[in-house]
């Protein structure tokens, strides 16, 4: 994202009380800066290595299939940099004085504030925070905000300028300053009595009004116009909320669907159905549906097909705010909602698809499963994500989006199948999934479904029914229609939602390397992704769908079911009797490819998780293990390890993600003793070095006359900065100030026991037992 900033270099603190005292300042000011938030901020994953913001360019995803991705280069600037038409962030002193898309941006800013906070990233939050003030020079609290950050910093100059700027601005009371450590070096400074007098003086009177409520949007036509005049920004739930006052149904008489050309193709045959259903009282309709293009018309539903759908046009204020291209931004529209972008991430060493971004950023995939539970399903390319040059590289399947085979283009025939099925459902099923959020999974149910390839329930639940992308000609239209119309309203079947009640964890340093990381990807109620990092040969969880609720009532049991990956290496075990529960243990896997598609990579294990509530099995919900692609591990027959070598010389043809993926240039091999314990590992580097650890995970620095470890040093695992063409950030073992003393039983003790070194020990000492 362009800036109009630059960030000011501040000079590094060096002395630990004062790190500490500036740790615990720039938390502080993370506090108050998301006093103004309506909660914490959610913390982003760990498990993500997040892309600078300035590599995230987007363009139509038209590249050849199957090209390996272009040389890095500077992306397109965000164009949200351009002040939209209410209220000019210049003026504005308030974030409720701008109008609901600037608002969306000042608070969507505002949490990378605080994941930059709370990452204790000092550096990326001033930077953050200056780019703010150069867009919003008139927000008090950023000014408050950059006074505490500086002063915590030792920069007393810069902090004085953000507070005067802070107390010109309206914020009063010297007793919001004199509680900060920081500032009392500045109490004796002579600048600082202009400042205080200013806190102790009257607030001053505020000239700029809030924008008025929003006025319902009416359809031209099939178009409806979106600007900031219908639009107002939820800070709870972090969206966009459009007032709309759609049509009422047409007359029966008016068709649903149009199709010109060959009058026995699957499509006119799915009209005359959709439209003889429509005129008898028995389909829905399009009336009240909204068709939402994210591309600028890149590739669009053509809307002649279909007469009674809406699409969303947009104005200059949301367009100049990028409401109108994706990435998506939250927003409700309150109605039934189909839509797509073929865009991606084509440039630099981030590229990715649209479904691969939203699972791989901060906050993507609640985004989009927010989305889902809201009566909207969006559809993109995977263009190049999943092809054979590379292979499947998404980390998760999720039924949030769909995703369609190719580049631009390519989504259409699933945009066709949504409309018509929308059309075709009952009028009372449609009303009751719109009331209870079940548009979403009603419609991923039926694509599903309509495959030419599916059609048993045996079909239904096995991995060829839900793959990660959907082929354009798979698609039965006409099948999608007559499914539609056989829901019935009470036999609706619900989302199934999901919740981790447990799982293993490694243990950071000794069976996972990387300070931060984690194996949790991203939780929603329908889709979970983790990242096998742990070097155990087994993962285990227990996973629960209890909170699903059928929309009838219906009594429920669930079904669990391995979609793709090892049958000899998962095992999924029910732990009650209608299935609620599930413990699910998944052992390493190298290689996954996607099912029916043995030529193509992949490194992904997916269970689809079905709720039944009497009369048909609904949408499935997924869990999702994804595999480091170029770790080569050795595992004994007892499921011990005996090595990894993160970065496999073999292996370094297959595409590993800069997002998730950190570069680890060695290679561990594991010693045990005769009883089989743990003793430690080798660490050999790429360079050639050779480093021995305990069992502990800390660096030998001294062993007894036996060759036994006696004093070792534990061990930090920073990420370096990135690489500026893979995009990679290297992760290198660091030296820590903790020591670890080991002691043993006699001579024939090799295993022994370890109790932290006291400060300045320097001999080992007798330890106490672990």
């Amino acid at each position: 994202m362009r800036s109009s900033a630059t960030a000011r270099r501040r000079p590094p603190i060096r002395h630990p009380a004062l790190r500490a005292l500036a740790r615990r300042a720039a938390l502080a000011a993370a506090a108050a800066l998301l006093a103004a938030l309506p909660a914490r901020a959610a913390e982003a994953p760990p498990t993500q290595e997040r892309a600078p913001a300035a590599a995230q360019g987007a363009g139509p995803a038209a590249a050849p299939q199957g090209a390996p991705p272009p040389s890095a280069r500077p992306a397109p600037a965000h164009a949200a940099d351009v002040a939209p038409d209410f209220a000019p962030p210049a003026q504005a002193l308030r974030p409720e004085q701008m109008n609901a898309f600037e608002q969306w941006h000042y608070f969507e800013r505002l949490r990378a504030v605080a994941r930059a906070f709370e990452a204790g990233d000092d550096a990326a939050t001033l930077r953050i925070l200056e780019a703010m003030l150069a867009r919003y020079p008139r927000m008090q609290a950023l000014h408050r905000s950059r006074a505490m950050l500086l002063a915590a910093r030792g920069d007393a100059e810069g902090a004085l300028e953000s507070l005067a700027a802070a107390a010109r601005l309206g914020l009063r009371g010297r007793e919001t300053i004199e509680g900060w450590p920081p500032f009392a070096a500045l109490a004796r400074d002579a600048r600082m009595t202009p400042i205080l007098a200013l806190l102790d003086s009257p607030p001053p009177p505020e000239a700029l009004r809030a924008p008025p409520p929003p006025v319902a949007a009416r359809p031209e036509g099939q178009e409806l116009r979106l600007d900031a005049a219908n639009a107002a920004y939820d800070r709870e739930a972090h969206l966009v909320r459009y007032a709309l006052a759609l049509p009422p149904p047409p007359p029966p008489r008016a068709p649903a669907m149009i199709v010109r050309g060959d009058p026995q193709g699957a499509a006119a045959r799915t009209a005359r159905l959709v439209n003889r259903l429509f005129a008898e009282g028995r389909a829905a309709g399009n009336a009240g549906d909204l068709y939402d293009n994210l591309d600028r018309d890149h590739s669009r539903l053509p809307l002649d097909m279909f007469p009674q759908l809406t699409r969303t046009r947009y104005g200059p204020a949301a367009r100049a705010a990028m409401f109108d291209y994706s990435p998506r931004k939250p927003a409700d529209f309150g109605a039934p909602t189909i839509g797509n972008s073929s865009t991606a991430r084509t440039s630099g060493a981030f590229w990715r698809s649209m479904p691969r971004l939203a699972m791989t950023e901060p906050e993507g995939a609640a985004r989009a499963a927010q989305a889902y539970e809201s009566n909207q399903l969006y559809v993109h390319p995977e263009h190049r994500d999943h092809d054979p040059f590379w292979g499947d590289v998404f980390p998760a399947n999720t039924p949030h989006m769909l995703i369609s085979q190719g580049s631009s283009g390519s989504d259409r025939p699933l945009l066709r199948a949504l409309a018509a099925a929308l059309a075709a459902l009952r009028p009372q099923t449609k009303a009751l999934a719109r009331r209870e959020g079940l548009i979403g999974p009603t419609l991923q149910l039926l694509i599903r479904w309509g495959q030419n390839h599916v059609s048993t329930i045996d079909d239904y639940l096995s991995g060829r029914a839900h793959p990660t992308v959907f082929e354009g000609d798979s698609l039965n239209l006409l099948k999608i229609a007559g499914r539609a119309q056989a829901i019935a309203m009470d036999a609706l079947p619900p989302l199934t939602r999901l919740r981790v009640e447990r799982e293993s964890a490694p243990a950071p340093g000794v069976e996972l390397f990387g300070d931060g990381l984690s194996e949790r990807l991203f939780d929603t109620p329908s889709a979970i992704a983790r990242i096998f990092r742990g070097t155990a040969r087994e993962r285990r969880m227990i996973v629960s769908a209890a909170d699903t609720r059928d929309p009838n009532g219906r009594k429920l049991r669930f079904k669990w079911v391995l979609l793709r990956g090892d049958p000899d290496k998962v095992r999924i075990v029910p732990l009650d009797p209608d299935g609620t529960r599930a413990e699910i243990v998944v052992a390493w896997h190298e290689r996954v490819p996607p099912p029916g598609r043995p030529d193509m990579d992949g490194q992904r294990v997916d269970i689809g998780v079905f709720a039944d509530n009497g009369a048909m099995h609904g949408a499935p919900s997924f869990i999702s293990i994804a595999f480091p692609p170029r770790q080569k591990r050795v595992y004994a027959e007892d499921g011990r390890i005996l090595s990894v070598e993160y970065d496999a010389d073999e292996l370094a043809e297959r595409y590993a993600d800069p997002m998730l993926h950190p570069l680890r240039a060695w290679r561990d091999d594991y010693v045990y003793d005769q009883r089989g314990r743990p003793l430690g590992w080798r660490r050999s580097f790429a360079d050639g070095r050779v480093q021995d650890y305990t069992r502990h995970g800390a660096l030998i620095e001294a062993r007894d006359a036996l060759g036994r470890p006696v004093r070792a040093r534990v061990m930090r695992y920073p990420a370096g900065p990135r690489d500026k063409r893979s995009g990679m950030r290297a992760i290198a073992p660091v030296p820590s100030e903790a020591e670890l003393i080991y002691a043993y039983d006699g001579p024939d003790d090799r295993y022994g026991y370890a109790d932290p070194a006291p400060a300045g020990a320097g001999e080992p000492a007798a330890g106490a037992r672990e």
